[in-house]
């Protein structure tokens, strides 16, 4: 998030946040603002993402699945943030971890900063049968994951909520996001108690949502206003 102030007025910007701590991040913290900017990606009421805890163990158990049917779990993350956070969340259980090359080196960053990785290496060519191999989603990795016959996909993101979008990448999916969920959006509202909001990255119908519940809101596509001050 970037707080712009200026002759009195102050704008609060945020890009993909979460208000949410996580395993390599500290949760963010809102200030009031006279105008929000802000990212509503999952600005339906269905994107309510259950218990961190309980999405994890359930990921867990994917794993032994998998290694019980002799199969290869390939878990699809981004390379910032979501690979770390799954990386340092399964080496902290033991897993050993296989990380693509481009996730590797951003998790470089991040030991700089204090974070701890215990068992994972930079995937190069294959892995032993009992490890767990985290590439980002999308065709390009599509060659290296043909490498496994025997293999097992699963997508986290926020998207898993809609087995219809998340299918196109995996027949399984598991809702761990970077971005807050609907309650998450209200509750940076509150918090940040603006008496304009301008939304943008999500479904136009948030402002709509917000406007019934008594804000001044709408996407920022639709506003007519060629800068912010």
């Amino acid at each position: 998030m970037v707080l712009v102030e200026r002759a009195g007025t102050r704008v609060l910007y945020t890009g993909d946040f979460r208000l949410r701590p996580a395993v390599t991040a500290v949760a963010c913290v809102p200030v009031p603002a006279d105008v929000l900017v802000m990212e509503c990606t999952f600005g339906q009421p269905r994107h309510r993402f259950p218990d961190r805890q309980e999405v994890v163990l359930q990921l867990c158990d994917f794993i032994q699945e998998c290694r019980t049917q002799g199969e290869v779990p390939i878990l699809l993350a981004y390379s910032l943030g979501k690979a770390q956070e799954v990386a340092a969340t399964l080496g902290a259980r033991g897993y050993p971890l296989w990380l693509h090359a481009e996730a590797w080196s951003l998790l470089e960053v991040y030991r700089e900063f204090g974070f701890d990785f215990p068992g994972c290496q930079c995937f190069e060519e294959t892995i032993p049968a009992n490890g767990v191999l985290i590439l980002p989603p999308g065709p390009r990795t599509r060659a290296l994951i043909q490498r496994f016959p025997r293999r097992r996909l699963a997508l986290l993101s926020g998207w898993a909520l809609d087995p219809w979008r998340s299918s196109r990448f995996a027949r399984t999916g598991f809702a761990i996001s970077d971005h807050a969920d609907f309650d998450e959006l209200l509750e940076l509202v509150e918090r940040v108690n603006p008496r304009k909001i301008y939304t943008l990255h999500g479904p136009d119908t948030f402002a709509a949502r917000l406007r019934a519940r008594g804000h001044d809101a709408e996407p920022a596509a639709l506003a007519v206003q060629g800068s912010l001050f």
